[in-house]
């Protein structure tokens, strides 16, 4: 059992009043189960808060994600980029919450309280070495190289209206293969949960389930209609997925949880992730 220091909070006794909004979440029942992914979703704001490496991370793994689809790179390789991100998201947590109870447990300085959080950095560090090698070995193949330099060629061609030999060169390298709708869809929420993460952060309002400056349903809601709609190419099918996407929004608005103005900054948000993940993904080159 860890003693506590002089002052610090203890769990209130059976009895005793408990704010509901710090009270634990129930354990029981659907209701428990949403409370419960609540508060561990706070948790991850906290931290993205709280941390300046975290908000690093997050950036990072935003830039990653979208540079994976602009260079069409397969699923395999795509699931060490993922593992990569979460390994190292996962560490830093890991690290923080051991550094907090280690401050809240030892009374002053202490040797041991300075090697546990030097193991604890540690982690962190094993799993940034980990996710640079993966960087490093996806990213920059010789071919994947060549294909960067294709796709620069090809992009000062068009914006000086001109077709050079970069053009068709792009055209038969990294630009003619197509992502998966899937997979693209895949990257995507991935996106959304890190955006959605920041955008609340920024703000300081909500979590990442309810509340905030943004509505994270319909950000979701949307961007999966926008893939379905690219996936399909159905008017009628496009339709009712953008109907069932406004549905939710008009959801959050009508159960005071957003403001129109927060679901349809949501609605943007998701819509134009999805816009630019088709296009950085799937649209192909030919000729």
């Amino acid at each position: 059992m860890i003693d506590l220091p002089d002052g610090a909070p203890e769990r209130a006794a059976d009895g005793d009043d408990v704010n509901e909004d710090e009270a634990p979440p129930h354990t029981h029942g659907s209701t428990g189960v949403v409370r419960a992914f609540d508060y561990a979703t706070h948790g991850v704001v906290q931290v993205f808060r709280n941390e300046r490496h975290m908000r690093f991370h997050f950036w990072s793994a935003i830039v990653i994600s979208l540079l994976a689809a602009a260079v069409r790179v397969p699923l395999l390789e795509l699931l060490f980029v993922w593992s990569a991100i979460i390994l190292v998201i996962i560490a830093e947590m890991f690290n923080t919450a051991i550094e907090d109870l280690v401050d809240l447990a030892a009374r002053g300085w202490s040797e041991k309280a300075g090697r546990v959080k030097d193991i604890a950095a540690g982690i962190v560090l094993a799993a940034c070495v980990y996710a640079a090698a993966v960087f490093v070995l996806v990213f920059f193949r010789a071919e994947r190289i060549t294909e960067y330099e294709n796709l620069l060629g090809a992009l000062a061609a068009l914006l000086t209206g001109g077709r050079s030999e970069f053009y068709g060169r792009a055209a038969r390298s990294m630009l003619s293969r197509e992502i998966p709708i899937g997979e693209l869809t895949a990257t995507g929420l991935v996106m959304l949960a890190l955006l959605i993460v920041i955008l609340k952060e920024r703000v300081g309002l909500g979590r990442f389930a309810s509340g905030g400056w943004v509505s994270g349903h319909a950000a979701v809601s949307f961007f999966l209609a926008t893939m379905i709609a690219f996936g399909l190419m159905n008017a009628w099918v496009a339709g009712a997925a953008y109907a069932l996407a406004s549905l939710v929004a008009q959801s959050r608005v009508e159960g005071h949880i957003h403001t129109w103005a927060e679901s349809i900054r949501g609605a943007a948000i998701g819509a134009v992730l999805g816009i630019a993940l088709f296009v950085l993904g799937a649209v192909t080159v030919t000729g």
